[in-house]
């Protein structure tokens, strides 16, 4: 799957879509919560949502693939994490148990100082023609004094790390009970636009209501057009058209009054693989089936994103189309799947 752009300067498609972006993306909020924490059956939802928001069958179904593959992507996120914390907490405990043995041997050959010291003491007082006490191996050129200092040392890296353990141990079991809840958290709009408003100034905004105008606009700007391998054009809502240069919108019936059931926009060629995404549109190729084990040509969808970037007045409408190129074959074929030059 590759995804290409190009931008949409139609003024007249501008004004619409940052209407129809918002509405969409409310509904996907909407989606989100009544599916994936409240846990509503999907059939009695999509009936309910095509009469509640006036959407047909493919807005919707546009609204669930997008929505479902947003708590897909958390949860493999939330997976790994929590493997991330799990390898952490054990480099962790290592070295704490690294520091523990060291700050044993330390206190082993403290107490062996201690004890060469002693037998010296009492050997210089009994002025006896004995040999001197010997010093053990282990204890050769070591310094007492170093060793406390070392010592000290380590108790508080111990220490400092143990913490860090704590602090990572809470995240885990909160992202174990997360994950066990099967309600996953999401943010819409991007958690790292949110946290913005905590620090108002240091982000470059006067104050809140200029942060919500902002975060609310980067929340509202997308929209997904789902597509389908057996429709005209590979997609049903979103009909693009290679030899008018132009791609045809199917809106919701909630805009039917203020901008009709259609809306037709001109859009120049993509700058980057537009022959091969023309080819996806057009013509059908072979693909296996794993169910039935033989090979069929049939046609692959086309999806396109409808994306707001940039802030206040220098945002810009993109499209993005997403697709699955045709595989490049060998001179004469690929006998896998029959002579596809």
């Amino acid at each position: 799957m590759i995804t290409i752009e190009t931008e949409i300067r139609d003024p007249n498609a501008i004004l619409v879509f940052k209407k129809v972006n918002a509405y969409l993306s409310e509904i996907e909020r909407h989606y989100f919560h009544d599916r994936h924490i409240l846990g509503k059956d999907l059939s009695k939802l999509k009936s309910d949502y095509l009469k509640r928001f006036l959407i047909t069958g493919r807005h919707f179904n546009s609204i669930r693939s997008q929505v479902d593959g947003l708590v897909t992507s958390k949860n493999k996120i939330l997976e790994s994490q929590i493997e991330s914390l799990k390898e952490r907490i054990k480099k962790t405990e290592k070295s704490i148990d690294k520091k523990k043995k060291r700050n044993s041997k330390i206190s082993k050959t403290s107490a062996a100082i201690k004890s060469h010291k002693s037998k010296v003491e009492k050997w210089k007082q009994s002025n006896t023609s004995k040999r001197k006490p010997r010093q053990i191996k282990s204890i050769l050129k070591q310094d007492s004094v170093l060793l406390l200092k070392e010592r000290e040392s380590n108790l508080q890296i111990i220490h400092q790390k143990n913490r860090k353990k704590s602090i990572l141990e809470n995240k885990l079991n909160h992202l174990k009970e997360q994950k066990s809840s099967g309600k996953p958290s999401i943010c819409f709009g991007s958690q790292h636009l949110f946290q913005k408003q905590h620090n108002l100034k240091q982000n470059g905004f006067q104050n809140h209501e200029q942060w919500k105008q902002e975060w609310r606009g980067h929340r509202d700007s997308e929209s997904f057009w789902l597509g389908t391998w057996s429709e005209s054009f590979r997609n049903l809502n979103a009909q693009y058209d290679p030899w008018k240069k132009q791609i045809s919108f199917r809106l919701p019936d909630a805009f039917i009054d203020e901008f009709g059931a259609k809306l037709d926009v001109r859009v120049s060629d993509f700058p980057y693989m537009h022959e091969a995404f023309v080819d996806t549109i057009l013509n059908k190729r072979p693909v296996f089936h794993e169910k039935t084990r033989k090979v069929k040509d049939r046609h692959m969808p086309v999806s396109y994103p409808l994306k707001f970037k940039g802030s206040g007045e220098d945002r810009r409408l993109f499209l993005q189309a997403s697709f699955v190129p045709r595989p490049k074959t060998p001179k004469y074929g690929d006998k896998s799947l029959g002579n596809s030059k």
